[in-house]
């Protein structure tokens, strides 16, 4: 349900919602069921390889008693079998054993027959969870792997150019939590590309590079909006679990294979040469040119943007910052040197680039998120 929520729910831990969060979706969905199936399926329509799925995603919280609207393909199904398992994951109590509860989640979805999900799709789901495995794999550490080994996905391999689509989907998910980062992913995958085609990367590199910038804050999708949208210095605490996206984005981005560069180059962006970053300290001999790329992008394109306890900075004293970064061994020397010597093309050029972005953001994304 990652894609439909658009924020942490059942693959990212619900946990790391505060209490006002939890109570605020909740309340939203109550009133409004039908906002996070538009966001998600308009995310979906953007990208060829997943765009067919987007009509289920639009249509998993129709009921099976209401007028229809699809049956192309068997989509109206499959929106139905969306919307059962997501009835039943939502009734699963995680302080209770699985087996201890099976039965009446089995009887849950005997009660939504003929009215919220189509009979014949509870009848399946019946006849699948009778086996002691199916609830058992559900509450399993190993889920993903099962879902990754055995999915319809499982294996697939994509080239650079589904990859770069895909990963502009999860861009916009990640930066669309909030108002202050609408673009902040855009940027930096933009500014990240520039800097590394002006350094003389390889046609191959520097396209790399942009998928790892769409997706170097993939780990943000656990952190709370109130961290990410706080008016003020972060305290301890909360600094301490901001520190936890950077780690979420390596092991995600990790379980793909052939691209062992990507999760590096996305997750090394808060090291520092002198192994004082975050989460892993890795010092100078572990970071590579992309890593140390990406690590001046992501600098240079927060100083560039609004902050909810900042305005914006220009571009002398982006540059004066920067630079003592780089004088106190933190960023590489000569990396800010190519970005200090094309600063003005770059920023208009990410300027240029993030504009349908903010439009897609005002436009599409925040009417549909006041209407909830």
């Amino acid at each position: 349900m990652l894609i439909c929520k658009t924020r942490p729910h059942h693959s990212c831990d619900l946990g790391a919602l505060s209490v006002e969060e939890k109570i605020q979706i909740h309340a939203q969905e109550v009133l409004y069921p039908e906002g996070h199936c538009i966001r998600g399926a308009s995310f979906l329509s953007r990208v060829p390889l997943l765009q067919h799925l987007a009509p289920i995603v639009r249509h998993h919280h129709r009921r099976y008693d209401a007028p229809p609207v699809m049956d192309q393909h068997g989509e109206a199904q499959l929106a139905q079998i969306l919307f059962l398992a997501d009835i039943i994951e939502r009734s699963v109590n995680r302080d209770i054993y699985i087996l201890h509860q099976n039965s009446r989640l089995r009887k849950v979805a005997e009660e939504e027959a003929g009215a919220s999900v189509d009979p014949d799709v509870v009848g399946i789901f019946l006849d699948v969870s009778e086996r002691e495995d199916f609830w058992l794999d559900l509450e399993s550490p190993r889920l993903y792997y099962l879902l990754l080994h055995r999915g319809p996905f499982g294996g697939k391999q994509v080239g650079i150019g589904e990859l770069k689509q895909i990963s502009e989907m999860f861009r916009n998910i990640i930066d669309f939590r909030s108002r202050f980062t609408a673009t902040h992913s855009s940027g930096v995958a933009r500014s990240a590309m520039l800097i590394s085609r002006a350094f003389g990367m390889s046609a191959s590199e520097v396209q790399l590079m942009e998928v790892a910038g769409n997706v170097h804050d993939l780990g943000k999708l656990a952190v709370p909006n109130a961290i990410l949208e706080k008016p003020a210095k972060l305290s301890e605490d909360e600094f301490q679990v901001m520190k936890q996206h950077t780690y979420s984005t390596y092991t995600i981005l990790n379980m793909i294979g052939g691209l062992r560069q990507l999760p590096e180059w996305a997750a090394f962006h808060h090291e520092r040469l002198d192994g004082k970053g975050y989460p892993f300290h890795l010092a100078s001999d572990r970071l590579d040119t992309g890593a140390r790329i990406l690590a001046v992008a992501d600098v240079f394109t927060a100083l560039a943007e609004d902050r909810p306890y900042r305005k914006k900075l220009n571009d002398d004293k982006i540059i004066q910052i920067i630079a003592q970064m780089a004088a106190d061994k933190k960023l590489d020397t000569q990396i800010v040197q190519a970005l200090e010597d094309n600063i003005a093309s770059i920023k208009a050029e990410v300027t240029e680039w993030q504009a349908p972005m903010l439009n897609f953001y005002e436009t599409q994304f925040v009417p549909l998120s006041s209407a909830t």
